[in-house]
């Protein structure tokens, strides 16, 4: 299940929970893969300024997003990824050696999810520690995963072989690569940044699931469920009953 964390600056309480996780695996000298969250989370990024404190190895850390907006741009206009570029831990962290894998490279959709998904595999092979932030959004979407009428076409574009595809049922912003369900579920850390009572509704229905069994079997319709199966650690601004 959830483990829900109130906090009036959940920003500041998931930064420095990241922080932890963080210290925890390069301070045994381990190989970690950590995958940021979009949208509203660059605030979170912009409060992880201690993490550049820390007498560790950051050449064991990589770094790249589970989701970005596709776009044949060479600017790569409207993605994510050149944004966080900017934030200055990301500027800090690429000097002092840590790993930045940007998921867009001007080729086609498919064959950046197809580069997304090689690079995924061979993090899984060498690393010691998947840790995977996420969000969620109204419609209870997580990542990139878009929940689905219907259990078959869930499957069909998240197919289980698969850690990151790339699709077009992304509402606002159609085209996507993302990692899927199958990713999230051989994470060893996830933790979720959820704030605005225009979302409480969502955290309120995810929660009222509690068996494991019906979990599973709604992801297709609510695939924020995998990070509740996940026991995942949610930092919200908001109380849930």
């Amino acid at each position: 299940m959830f483990q829900i964390k109130t906090s009036n600056n959940p920003a500041v309480k998931a930064a420095i929970r990241n922080i932890e996780i963080i210290e925890s695996q390069l301070s045994q000298n381990y190989n970690l893969t950590w995958l940021l969250a979009g949208g509203s989370a660059s605030k979170v990024y912009e409060e992880m300024n201690d993490l550049l404190e820390l007498d560790v190895d950051f050449t064991k850390l990589n770094i790249s997003l589970g989701d970005e907006r596709y776009s044949e741009d060479p600017n790569h206009k409207g993605a994510t990824w050149p944004l966080y570029e900017d934030i200055r831990l990301f500027k800090e962290l690429k000097k002092r050696g840590a790993n930045m894998f940007g998921i867009l490279s001007g080729k086609s959709l498919e064959k950046d999810a197809d580069r997304f998904n090689n690079f995924l595999r061979e993090r899984l092979k060498n690393s010691d520690y998947i840790f995977c932030n996420l969000g969620i959004g109204i419609d209870s979407h997580t990542a990139g995963i878009i929940p689905m009428g219907e259990r078959d076409l869930f499957e069909e574009v998240y197919p289980a072989n698969r850690l990151a595809v790339g699709h077009i049922h992304g509402g606002v912003h159609p085209k996507r690569i993302t990692v899927t369900p199958g990713l999230l579920q051989k994470s060893n850390k996830i933790t979720v940044y959820f704030t605005g009572v225009d979302k409480k509704p969502v955290l309120e229905k995810l929660n009222t699931f509690k068996e494991l069994e019906k979990m599973q079997n709604a992801i297709f319709k609510h695939p924020a469920l995998i990070t509740s199966l996940m026991s995942a650690e949610v930092f919200t601004d908001q109380t849930i009953s």
